[in-house]
């Protein structure tokens, strides 16, 4: 079963780039194309773009939030990036790594 996956990871991630070799090849053919599966790739492309803002917009909105909140850049870094140190087990109590 592993095997198997593994086996077909290579081929998903060839036949992706093969794909994306025939869109640019496509765009430079007819650069101005339009038609359906132009306009969901690029709405898709639209979405992937707005989520990616999105949490880097609210990632940096809360690091300045909480560096106002703390007035320490340090308290805020430990915060940020050491809060997976401390997590829940399965019946609720806190455990150190």
């Amino acid at each position: 079963m592993v095997a198997i996956a593994w086996r077909s990871s290579p081929r998903k991630y060839l036949g992706a780039r093969l794909s994306e070799k025939i869109r640019r090849s496509g765009d430079t053919l007819a650069p101005h194309s339009t038609d359906t599966p132009v306009n969901i790739r690029e709405a898709g492309n639209a979405v992937v773009r707005s989520f990616l803002l999105a949490t880097l917009y609210a990632f940096w909105g809360i690091t300045l939030f909480m560096l106002i909140e703390l007035k320490s850049v340090s308290d805020t870094v430990l915060v940020l990036f050491a809060s997976h140190a401390f997590a829940a087990d399965d019946r609720g109590s806190l455990r150190h790594p």
